[in-house]
């Protein structure tokens, strides 16, 4: 999406998002059923389907009854939203409204319905790769879950990732939000020594890890790349890659690594960045690789220099030999 076609969604969203807001005060005492059919054209909105999913959480509690009819509105809404929107805000706008479904059933304590919400929504997660930060928020929704179902030590490791992303991204509001829940469960296990329960979370969640689990945390990285934050992005690149090659993944563990050779060039070390490079030059020698791959890291690594811009263009070409394995290798132009 092009900076003006963002800038103009956002202002459409804003717009949106204020109209709703009017309608929603009239409405949340009384949430009309969730029947899509009758749903005025005036209410099928991004921003109106997103300021109900905020009215459902903002609910609380003492109001999950209407929590729980506010979610299921928002759900209708956003199924009917047209193609006027691009395809990443309409999953997004559901993603939230699942979410929000998730939380109100927790709160009237349905909690296999909560988990069906959630699941609901990493269903619709899947089928786009852009929505980290939608991940992170379904992560922490299910984590609550688990822990009112008394699986303190997987909800503890939840919880972890949660707050690692969020620290990540300088989201100190649910980083926050996740270290208060992290302490909660610490107090009611006493039987643990402070510290070492999240050392026993670190070696479990290797130990049950899943090729999707390092994915999401190598998506993580490559989009607080995108953000502009290479340090973060870094040490969750590091961690995703050794993770890919850990379960013998290694043509994506050798993608990730070119993924984490950028995040070295973007803060300039360069003989992390060099020493990374002559390792993947290796990797890529390996009988799944087509030796167009390695002529691309050798051209890489003859390089004087190493130009981010020149990282990613062999970084696109080598992935997608993968889909297109007879793909010439051609020298990047240069001004």
């Amino acid at each position: 999406m092009s900076e003006s076609s963002y800038e103009r969604l956002r202002r459409t969203l804003e717009a949106e998002r204020a109209q709703a807001r009017l309608i929603i005060a009239g409405i949340a005492d009384h949430p009309p059923p969730d029947h899509a059919s009758w749903l005025p054209q005036e209410w099928l909105t991004a921003g109106m389907a997103d300021e109900l999913s905020k009215a459902a959480t903002a609910s609380g509690s003492d109001s999950a009854g209407r929590a729980v009819a506010l979610a299921k509105l928002a759900i209708a809404v956003s199924e009917k939203l047209g193609a006027s929107y691009p395809r990443v805000t309409i999953i997004q706008m559901q993603v939230h409204a699942w979410i929000a479904l998730g939380n109100a059933h927790r709160l009237m304590k349905n909690l296999q319905q909560s988990l069906e919400a959630l699941d609901l929504a990493d269903a619709l997660l899947a089928t786009d790769d852009v929505l980290v930060y939608e991940e992170t928020f379904v992560m922490l929704a299910r984590a609550k879950t688990l822990y009112e179902l008394g699986l303190s030590t997987e909800a503890l490791g939840m919880l972890a990732n949660a707050r690692s992303v969020f620290e990540q991204f300088g989201d100190t509001v649910y980083s926050g939000e996740c270290e208060q829940l992290i302490s909660k469960i610490r107090r009611k296990t006493r039987h643990w020594r402070p510290g070492e329960e999240e050392r026993r979370v670190v070696e479990q969640a290797y130990s049950l890890e899943t090729p999707d689990d390092a994915r999401r945390r190598w998506a993580t990285g490559v989009a607080l790349m995108w953000s502009g934050k290479p340090s973060g992005a870094g040490a969750m690149l590091s961690d995703a890659r050794q993770a890919l090659t850990r379960m013998n993944l290694h043509a994506e563990a050798a993608i990730a690594g070119l993924d984490l050779l950028e995040t070295h060039v973007a803060l300039h070390e360069h003989r992390e960045a060099r020493r990374l490079l002559a390792q993947l030059v290796e990797e890529f020698r390996a009988p799944e690789w087509d030796e167009r791959a390695v002529a691309a890291l050798l051209y890489l690594q003859d390089l004087p220099k190493l130009p981010r811009e020149t990282v990613q263009y062999v970084r696109t070409y080598v992935a997608r030999l993968s889909t297109q394995p007879y793909t010439p290798f051609r020298l990047p132009q240069t001004d």
